[in-house]
């Protein structure tokens, strides 16, 4: 996989450019210089993007029960007057299921199976819909409760009941209410498997749901399929879920297309689902527990259109992707803190700030300032989704214990293999010149789409104010690219031990990694006047408010052992290899932004 984007491809930039250099006080090591140092006053900044703040929304709609939780969800979204409102009894999911997938938006209102609760009363009251429909047969919601609903709503209000002699008749019997003529496409799921059948179910979906078993169509269903004449057939889940066998059966009783949405767990289920149903992204993405199923069928429910996605006691990996390739700025969480926690909360708010990161960072310069050779690929998140990335080397690692063997430390030997690794490395991603030695004291290698500048301040004594220097530097050279965008450190750092990583793990592997001239980094930028700036921490810390996700595949491909791009270039480092747990952290990182 490259980073190498065809849309950032600009025009060739004359091999001549002329670099002007701005005259910039020597600093010293007092207290005052180096406030002078990150406040710089004497540069003419480029045309600079001031963003807005992203604040996106996370809120909770949930109550002590899922019959509570129902009423929460209805008050949120509809109004007096609503056209229709649905009575499903709150845990029969393949009826509520089927429910969430109709075409007439109305909430999802639970009920016991011979009571209607006092609170969906009262909000049935105030709803006062036109219509009123009981999904699911006598057994589960009796004449009782039909007769209490009636009660509650208008006179002129009607009530009906649609059911079957099982799930798979129920599902008939409301895609025939609800496409009394054709549908081109068609939604099918095992009526067993709750989870799958639930992110069918997602705003956006154009068609009825059907159920089938894994390995045979009930013929009440063929009927439907043939009566529908669907031209695509979306099949929900895995083969373990809805064998090639029913699939095909599908496809040779109707001729349409099929299409399967599944992947290895509901999880991916859903995030297949969203990509298939959301292509372009969208603005809302609904959450909740993929065991909690009340929960989901809820959000089948709601009028405003978004994705659907599952959590456990954590965020899958491919869900967090998913939220940030979707864009969304919204995000509501269906179900209380015992099924969706309070951190998942917090991650969902700060992956959906990395999301509107990332976007951002494809406007103009960014430059990321290293505090060593391979930092760099701790901020890659943010290098690979930027327009045009100037690496700023302030130093060139050679009183690391690496150099141990490769020179010793302070050796020249092992500042050369250091640099030369680095440009190996980056080398893989973007093509620069040697415009050689500039008046600021550093090396200047710049390309169509990336530049690199090397300076040379001695590892083990950098300063703030020195840092502060090479920024100053770096932004007065021309790169053919009249905006900047951010200011970023190239390293990572983090002075907190994860709690939940294993005791029997180093703190190194458990995220505590406190270099001083990483923090040197992070404090030149904090203090930097620049309006947009970025330090990147570990995934835990409470303090982080912005994140960004490498992504997994690239990321297997720079690590990989031997041939990773990034083993290729460093593996002399901590040979044979260097290993994965050393830059595991590099896979999903945050990034606080300022």
């Amino acid at each position: 996989m490259t980073l190498r984007h065809n849309n950032l491809l600009r025009a060739k930039i004359s091999l001549l450019i002329c670099l002007t250099i701005l005259p910039i006080t020597p600093f010293s090591s007092n207290a005052s210089a180096e406030q002078a140092a990150v406040n710089p006053q004497s540069i003419s900044p480029k045309t600079t993007l001031r963003h807005q703040r992203v604040n996106p929304a996370v809120e909770r709609l949930s109550g002590p029960s899922a019959i509570d939780t129902s009423v929460s969800v209805s008050r949120k979204y509809y109004a007096a007057g609503t056209p229709v409102a649905y009575i499903v009894n709150h845990s029969a999911y393949a009826d509520g299921i089927i429910a969430g997938a109709m075409k007439t938006s109305g909430p999802i209102l639970y009920t016991n199976t011979s009571s209607l609760p006092t609170n969906v009363a009262a909000e049935l009251g105030r709803l006062r819909p036109q219509k009123v429909v009981i999904v699911g047969g006598d057994v589960v919601v009796n004449s009782n409760v039909a007769n209490q609903v009636k009660a509650r709503i208008p006179a002129t209000s009607s009530l009906t009941r649609l059911a079957g002699q099982s799930r798979y008749d129920t599902a008939v019997s409301v895609s025939k209410a609800d496409y009394p003529q054709t549908s081109p496409v068609v939604y099918v799921s095992n009526g067993d498997a709750y989870a799958d059948a639930i992110a069918g179910t997602q705003q956006g979906a154009k068609g009825p749901l059907l159920y089938i078993n894994k390995d045979s169509i009930p013929a009440v269903v063929t009927a439907e399929l043939k009566r529908l004449k669907p031209q695509q057939v979306i099949v929900i889940g895995d083969v373990s879920v809805v064998s090639q066998t029913a699939a095909q059966a599908i496809a040779n009783s109707t001729g349409a297309t099929i299409t399967r949405r599944g992947g290895a767990d509901r999880y991916a289920t859903a995030v297949s689902l969203s990509q298939q149903i959301f292509p372009n992204g969208t603005d809302q993405v609904f959450i909740a527990n993929g065991t909690a199923y009340a929960d989901g069928i809820l959000i089948g429910s709601i009028p405003t259109p978004g994705a659907l996605l599952y959590v456990s006691q954590n965020i899958p990996d491919n869900v967090m992707t998913e939220i940030q390739r979707l864009g969304a700025s919204k995000a509501t969480i269906v179900g209380g803190i015992n099924r969706v926690n309070g951190d998942i909360a917090r991650q969902t708010s700060l992956i959906m700030r990395g999301s509107q990161i990332k976007n951002r960072l494809a406007n103009g310069v960014s430059y990321f300032i290293l505090a060593h050779p391979d930092d760099e690929i701790a901020a890659w998140a943010a290098i690979g989704a930027s327009e045009y990335p100037v690496f700023i080397l302030t130093t060139q690692g050679e009183y690391s214990a690496y150099c141990d063997r490769n020179g010793g430390k302070g050796s020249s030997q092992c500042k050369a293999r250091r640099v030369s690794s680095w440009h190996a490395f980056l080398n893989n991603y973007h093509t620069v010149s040697d415009y050689g030695m500039q008046a600021g004291g550093f090396r200047l290698y710049k390309g169509a789409n990336s530049a690199r500048l090397v300076f040379d301040y001695g590892s083990n004594s950098l300063t703030a104010a020195e840092a502060t220097q090479a920024i100053n530097m770096a932004r007065q050279v021309d790169y053919g690219v009249s905006t900047e965008n951010y200011i970023a450190s190239g390293n990572y750092w983090d002075n907190t031990r994860d709690p939940k990583c294993p005791t029997t793990k180093s703190d190194y592997l458990c995220g505590l990694y406190d270099h001083p001239e990483h923090r040197v980094i992070e404090q030149a930028i904090m203090a930097y006047n620049h309006p947009n700036k970025l330090t990147f921490h570990g995934g835990y810390n409470p303090s982080v408010n912005g994140g960004a996700n490498m992504g997994k595949d690239l990321f297997e491909s720079m690590i990989a052992c031997p041939n990773g791009t990034y083993n290729q270039a460093y593996a002399w480092l901590s040979p044979p290899c260097w290993t994965r747990n050393n830059s595991l952290w590099t896979h999903w990182h945050w990034m606080r932004e300022y």
